[in-house]
């Protein structure tokens, strides 16, 4: 008897590396946002990686325990990929918020001599971003 309980929390190991992905997504989201607020860059790069590295081992062995384990379920076959695709979509949801930073920090930084022209520069590119961000004309 002791030996078909010992199996059966095997049989919950996929599902439990699955739900560890969805909550692994909004830390690496954080972690990725934090590295793109210019204080301490590089450290909240490595937690983001560190982050995305474990969440793509628990990718792995989710896959491996129901083989293993002969756990494979219908809920494991339909968690799996939206798990994946939410670790994605953060990274990229990141590099959306991250590029128009880049972009704004650059047009600020690079076209301005003189705190007035940082003010006229900032007005066009938030006057840009608030139009959809399509279109930036600089005098």
């Amino acid at each position: 008897m002791a030996d078909t309980n010992s199996r059966d929390w095997r049989k919950s190991l996929p599902m439990a590396a699955t739900s560890v992905r969805f909550l692994l997504a909004p830390l690496l989201f954080i972690g990725l946002l934090d590295s793109n607020s210019g204080d301490g860059n590089s450290f909240w790069r490595f937690v983001a990686a560190v982050i995305f590295i474990i969440a793509s081992l628990t990718d792995w062995l989710d896959g491996y325990w129901a083989r293993k384990y002969n756990a494979e379920s219908n809920m494991g076959k339909f968690m799996d990929p939206i798990a994946d695709k939410v670790l994605v979509l953060a990274a990229l949801v990141d590099n959306y918020f991250s590029t128009r930073y880049f972009y704004r920090r650059l047009a600020l930084g690079s076209c301005c001599e003189s705190s007035c022209d940082r003010r006229k520069a900032h007005r066009k590119v938030e006057d840009s971003l608030a139009n959809g961000g399509n279109s930036l004309h600089v005098d």
